[in-house]
């Protein structure tokens, strides 16, 4: 749980005031005030509203202190046969207790018999973890593709000439980049500015891509 320390200490990077805080926590200025003051014992629920705020408004709580998240630029190479299933298990961590509406992966270039092959029964597992956590995965497949693990929904089609051979994916405010190698290499970007630009890029080529039709003729 957050510590007061934090929290002053985030309104200070924001350049908040308590009524600031206040506003957007849905909370009163004099509870904040006196949450600061060590006046009242808050429940977890109103620190959780605080906390949540704070990090809506681009603050990040690291140990012992806050950071700004434009600031983080992290970089991780999961390499090997766990490449595929440690990237999954981030993805998972990292989306599974943020608000349902934000629970999103977009995944570029995707050829889903590439993530069975690799990853086996222990993809299957994870992608059935995802949707258990209510994570929704919108994936971006070569025109003519049909093999769908998702529901046909989360797919559209982008024809082969515009078709990325190097699979991406996007999901809060990380970027990971897929090369199968041999051996399989996964390169994990953190940073929000990078996360959103790809976002955008996924946004736009979901707009214009085909809706799949099935083999029987029927729109998906």
């Amino acid at each position: 749980m957050i510590t007061v320390e934090q929290i002053k200490a985030a309104r200070g990077l924001l350049e908040w005031s308590q009524e600031d805080l206040a506003d957007a926590a849905i909370l009163s200025r004099p509870a904040i005030n006196n949450l600061e003051r060590r006046i009242t014992t808050p429940h977890g629920n109103t620190l959780e509203r605080i906390k949540k705020a704070l990090e809506k408004a681009g603050v990040e709580f690291i140990d012992g202190g806050v950071r700004y998240r434009k600031h983080i630029l992290d970089v991780e190479i999961f390499e090997g046969d766990n490449a595929l299933y440690r990237v999954n298990e981030d993805i998972y961590e990292t989306l599974k207790d943020i608000p349902i509406e934000d629970r999103k992966l977009f995944v570029s270039g995707c050829n889903e018999r590439d993530f069975v092959g690799v990853g086996g029964d222990r993809a299957i597992e994870q992608f059935d973890k995802l949707r258990e956590a209510e994570i929704e995965t919108f994936l971006l497949v070569q025109e003519g593709d049909t093999y769908f693990i998702e529901e046909p929904k989360y797919y559209r089609w982008v024809s082969e000439e515009i078709f990325t051979q190097v699979p991406h994916f996007v999901y809060a405010d990380k970027y990971a980049i897929i090369l199968w190698g041999p051996p399989v290499k996964i390169i994990l970007i953190h940073n929000p500015d990078i996360a959103e630009s790809y976002r955008k890029q996924f946004d736009g080529q979901w707009k214009n891509a085909k809706i799949p039709v099935l083999d029987e003729g029927k729109e998906t």
